[in-house]
């Protein structure tokens, strides 16, 4: 199903947030030397680029939630990857709907909270790592260090990690 307009989509007052998650993009061509139509694969079906951003800020508003996609996207205009504002704001309602926030495999996790969401870690425990690029102590979470793949905490590369403490300094 192809959702061209913010009405076919059903009540915005009700939708859950999770219906709205970004698969991925798609496009379709319409007739050669045309420009295509760009657009969101979702739980609900395929929405029309422009329309999903709409009903995801919607989301975000309904959910007293627009601060944390404003977050997000302060926080996306570090990346190497984005050369606008636009596009920092796109990838923060991407990450907004998938309440990457949330996840403590997200490799930003514990950074990203301590600024923006500081009584969602104030008591959790981290490890204290080392990686062998680095060598410098850093921060990770449980999930992070058991997943089938670590990043150094310091620079972001793909690296072993030994555990040095199983909690955080203080």
């Amino acid at each position: 199903m192809i959702i061209f307009d913010i009405n076919d989509l059903f009540d915005l007052a009700s939708v859950p947030l999770s219906q709205l998650k970004h698969r991925g993009g798609t496009f379709h061509s319409t007739k050669i030397g045309e420009r295509g139509r760009v657009g969101v694969q979702t739980a609900i079906g395929d929405i029309l680029d422009n329309v999903w951003r709409e009903a995801v800020e919607h989301v975000a508003l309904r959910d007293y939630e627009s601060w944390l996609v404003d977050a997000l996207e302060e926080w996306s205009t570090k990346l190497a990857f984005i050369s606008s504002r636009g596009e920092a704001r796109k990838y923060a309602l991407e990450l907004y709907s998938s309440r990457i926030f949330d996840n403590k495999q997200w490799v930003d996790y514990i950074e990203f909270n301590r600024k923006y969401r500081p009584d969602v870690v104030k008591d959790e425990r981290f490890l204290t790592v080392m990686a062998e690029c680095c060598r410098k102590p850093g921060e990770m979470t449980r999930e992070q260090y058991e997943a089938a793949y670590t990043t150094c905490p310091i620079c972001g590369r793909s690296a072993e990690v030994t555990i040095i403490n199983n909690e955080i300094k203080e």
